[in-house]
This record gives structure tokens, C-alpha cells and sequence, in this order.
């Protein structure tokens, strides 16, 4: 880390020889520190007149939240943080182990803006594919937009019923052993124990991530408390999407079965659908909510 940093110095100082010149480098977070997986969160610009660092860094995360998951994206919001903080700070390091720069490179242009800009899009190539991804789920989404359409499309087929399955809180808190565990079943009535969805993830393993948690959760919380009609429903991205059609439609559907299959075999109720008012209707027949 700190060879990098004094060469980042080192280098900082040269004498300009055009309007802007400097050395630049790229901003990369690891999600995993054994998976060895890096994503580019951003650059940044030392201008060698000023010796000042300027930083471009990703924006928009809610549509990273769309490719890997909420988590994920919690995760990098907190990595841009600390990667501005120290900058602030005129600290040229990492400012964690799940952060790391690359080695300084020369760079020159007109102005500040446009080296910055042009390395940017050169280097950050997971905005423009967030971009192209959010454009395709303005109608599904996340699990949180997915289950807000759901439940309310819900309210409106069954009315005051609706508060029979919904619950008010998602978050089922028990404690155990003096210990609290949280478990994430939305759906709860009075035999009835559910979970809701989104199937919109770009990323197989986020989409199996959020299958196997929500089925984990309702087989945790059927055994706590003793129930055992239970029931898991997906909102699949649409056979005309633009982003996950095709192919990629074809691999998100072939993780649904796959569980679905093992989920059906241990007594769960599945549904999936690719409109919202009909994943409603089935949440309703299944807990046998009248419409």
C-alpha cells in the first residue's frame, strides 16, 4: 500500500507540460476478500500542478441494487464513503482491505472534468450496464418495489381481507437461548407462513441468494412456531424484456425450477408469474383469502 502511495506522491509532482496533466488511477472494491472478485467503483485524478486528488465515483446505486441485491449495493455505498473520506483527507491508500488502487498511469487533457469523465466510462463499465438494467425494470424490481406492487395489488382484490396475510412488519423477530434472530416472512396468517420474490437479478447467485434465504426463513419459522402451510411466490422478469429476455431469461428460470422442484417436494406452495395481479391471486388462493 505504501509503495503505491509515494509513487502516487512521487508522480504528483512533474511539471505539467499541457492544461491538465497528471496520474490517475482506478478504484476497485472486492465483495469477497477469498473469491478474489473486483469491481471497479471509480477513478481518481492527481492533478500535478495543484496535487490535489479528484475522484469520479460511482452514482446511482439503487440500480446496483437491481444486478446483485440490495446487500451488495448497501455494501459499495459504504465503500464510496470511505474512499471519499480518506481523500479528503489527502490520504493516497486504501482506506480498507476490501478496497485497493491500481498503479498510477499518466493521463492529460483539456481539464480536470474531461480526463476524469473519459477514464471513467473507459474503466467503470458496471454503470452503463446498471443503467441499461434499471431501464428494464421500471415495472419489476427489487424485492422491496416487487412486494410493495404485490401487496397492493393484493389490497385491492381483496380489500380488508388483505390485513389477514399481510403482515405489518416483514421482520419476524424471536429470540432464543437469550439470543434475537430475525427471519423475513411478509405473509402471515393464521396457518399460513409466505414469502414474495423479486426474480429481476442479472446475477445468478444474487437470485439464488434471495430463493434460498426466503425458503430458509419460512422452514426456520414453520418449525419455531408450528406451521406448515407455507409458500413462496416469484416475480419472473417478462419474455419481452430488453435486459433479462431471452438467454438470460432462460438461466433465471432454470434457478426457479430448480429450487421450486426441492421446495415442492418438502410441502411448499409455489408461484411464479411474470404480472403482478396474477402473482396477487395466487397469494390470495393460496391462503384462501376471499376476493
Amino acid at each position: 500500500m505504501s509503495m503505491v502511495r509515494d509513487r502516487i506522491r512521487r508522480l504528483a509532482g512533474s511539471e505539467p507540460a499541457a492544461l491538465v496533466q497528471g496520474h490517475w488511477f482506478s478504484i476497485q472494491y472486492r465483495p469477497s476478500l477469498i473469491a478474489g472478485e473486483v469491481i471497479n467503483i471509480g477513478v481518481a485524478f492527481v492533478d500535478a500542478a495543484s496535487k490535489n486528488a479528484c475522484l469520479k465515483l460511482l452514482d446511482e446505486l439503487d440500480r446496483i441494487g437491481v444486478m446483485f441485491g440490495e446487500r451488495m449495493e448497501n455494501e459499495i455505498r459504504f465503500a464510496l464513503r470511505s474512499v471519499e473520506a480518506s481523500m479528503d483527507k489527502s490520504r493516497f491508500e486504501p482506506p480498507s482491505e476490501n478496497i485497493s488502487f491500481t498503479e498510477p498511469r499518466f493521463a492529460s487533457g483539456k481539464s480536470v472534468d474531461e480526463v476524469l469523465g473519459q477514464l471513467f466510462t473507459s474503466t467503470v463499465r458496471l454503470l452503463s450496464f446498471a443503467r441499461q438494467t434499471s431501464s428494464a425494470h421500471r415495472v419489476h424490481g427489487g424485492n422491496e418495489k416487487v412486494r410493495k406492487q404485490v401487496f397492493d395489488s393484493i389490497r385491492l382484490q381483496a380489500g380488508v381481507n388483505a390485513e389477514r396475510i399481510l403482515a405489518e412488519s416483514p421482520l419476524w423477530v424471536t429470540t432464543e437461548h437469550g439470543r434475537e434472530h430475525t427471519l423475513d416472512i411478509p405473509l402471515r396468517g393464521a396457518q399460513h407462513l409466505g414469502s414474495v420474490v423479486s426474480a429481476a437479478y442479472a446475477s445468478r447467485s444474487t437470485l439464488e441468494n434471495y430463493l434460498l434465504r426466503a425458503s430458509i426463513d419460512l422452514e426456520t419459522a414453520s418449525r419455531i412456531f408450528h406451521q406448515d402451510k407455507l409458500g413462496l411466490f416469484v416475480l419472473r422478469p417478462t419474455a419481452d424484456d430488453p435486459v433479462l429476455g431471452g438467454r438470460k431469461l432462460v438461466e433465471i428460470d432454470n434457478v426457479i425450477d430448480m429450487l421450486a422442484w426441492k421446495l415442492h417436494k418438502q410441502g411448499f406452495t409455489i408461484g411464479v408469474e411474470d404480472d403482478v395481479q396474477r402473482l396477487a391471486g395466487e397469494v390470495l388462493e393460496w391462503c384462501q383469502v376471499a376476493r
